[in-house]
């Protein structure tokens, strides 16, 4: 199993622990996992995609929604975060894919890339760029069509990123003449 180099809440941790074995099990990935609380109940939201380059389809999110909201009841009761009501979310990872792992970021290499960071740096927050570099520490970012104006290569480290996700990029029309 790959790792997440992006940190994990404690709750977001001990939820992984339960699902990322039963999701591996049924041959998908757990792409990215997030447990909020918002107005008095839970939610918990997962990106599942199937292992390998095939992407999940809406039969397949289904299957995978019933199944792991039973493997939630059956463990409920070791699940203290989820012990009241709770809203689950069972979505793909879409076209701006999440990056969690470290894998992810490897596969993204040469793409544009959002970075949430978890503390401002020069007053800022978010850092947009094309991820150049990945190594067991971080990402080397460079500016978005190389305008050193913005910033020069950038190291970021995973300890650094709150969120992450690839910025699709819809290819250019031509325009008729």
């Amino acid at each position: 199993m790959d790792f997440f180099v992006i940190e994990l809440s404690p709750e977001e941790e001990a939820l992984r622990r339960i699902l990322e074995p039963a999701i591996d099990g049924e041959g998908f990935e757990l792409v990215k996992i997030r447990f909020r609380r918002s107005s008095g109940r839970s939610i918990l939201s997962l990106f599942v995609d199937k292992k390998g380059e095939v992407r999940i389809n809406v039969s397949e999110l289904e299957n995978i929604s019933r199944f792991l909201s039973d493997v939630l009841d059956a463990t409920s009761d070791e699940l203290l975060m989820l012990s009241n009501r709770y809203e689950l979310n069972i979505s793909s990872p879409g076209l701006d894919r999440p990056l969690a792992k470290f894998s992810h970021f490897s596969k993204a290499k040469g793409q544009m890339v959002k970075i949430r960071l978890k503390d401002s740096v020069n007053n800022q927050k978010n850092v947009l760029g094309m991820l150049e570099e990945v190594d067991e520490d971080g990402v080397i970012l460079k500016p978005p069509q190389n305008d050193p104006k913005l910033f020069d290569e950038k190291k970021i480290l995973f300890s650094e990123m709150g969120d992450a996700h690839v910025c699709y990029q819809f290819p250019e029309k031509k325009r008729a003449k």
